[in-house]
């Protein structure tokens, strides 16, 4: 997971995307609102801190529902008070999961309907910060990425970018994406594919702040 990161950077962006991107966060900060980036599969919270880096003006929530991990985020993550752990699996609802073990470690960790981990959903996240504006998503969570576009697909589509790991290959025939393009559809959306990750960018936030100059 960390050379995936660091070393791979699975979740570069052509500068064209990442400077735009900065622009529209610094000036939902200017204008008093919270830019926040939610990290969903956080993992021991090395994509946060690679958030964290390129995007200075966000806060991002780290948000891992494995208790081991998330004690691992706050020790990565102790000295960037801009990285808010947030226990739980993202979700369709705030009653609960079942989170199994994943075969191959901590980062293959799937969920499922009921049980006693906490759970939360997209809007809960950004109803629980004042001024929160959606600036970027990123969906690793092993196959859950359906359950989350279809419960909040108003949501989804109010981020200005959208990182999402799909998981067919996992799941052959559940159409995992579908719900995620039916919420975007109709959308002008740049789309780039970065190793295991889909980056989709809203054109129309992005022109929304075109008047500040790009230098690629």
């Amino acid at each position: 997971m960390l050379a995936q990161i660091f070393t791979a950077r699975e979740y570069d962006a052509h500068p064209f995307w990442v400077t735009r991107l900065n622009v529209v966060a610094s000036e939902i900060a200017r204008a008093g609102g919270v830019p926040v980036i939610i990290d969903a599969g956080a993992n021991v919270g090395y994509s946060a801190l690679y958030l964290a880096e390129h995007f200075p003006d966000a806060v991002i929530l780290a948000v891992e529902p494995d208790p081991a991990c998330v004690r691992l985020i706050e020790r990565n993550c102790t000295h960037h008070p801009r990285i808010r752990p947030v226990h739980a699996a993202l979700w369709s609802h705030g009653h609960g999961v079942d989170l199994s073990a994943g075969d191959e470690g901590s980062w293959a960790n799937r969920v499922s309907d009921g049980g006693a981990t906490p759970s939360v959903t997209l809007d809960a996240l950004l109803d629980g910060i004042a001024g929160a504006v959606p600036f970027i998503v990123k969906l690793d969570i092993e196959g859950a990425e359906s359950e989350v576009c279809q419960a909040s697909p108003e949501a989804i589509a109010s981020f200005a970018c959208i990182m999402i790991e799909p998981h067919d290959w996992m799941l052959p025939g559940s159409g995992g994406l579908a719900p995620l393009y039916d919420a975007v559809a109709g959308k002008k959306m740049d789309t780039l594919i970065r190793d295991e990750t889909l980056m989709l960018f809203d054109c129309a936030v992005l022109e929304a702040h075109s008047h500040t100059q790009v230098h690629l």
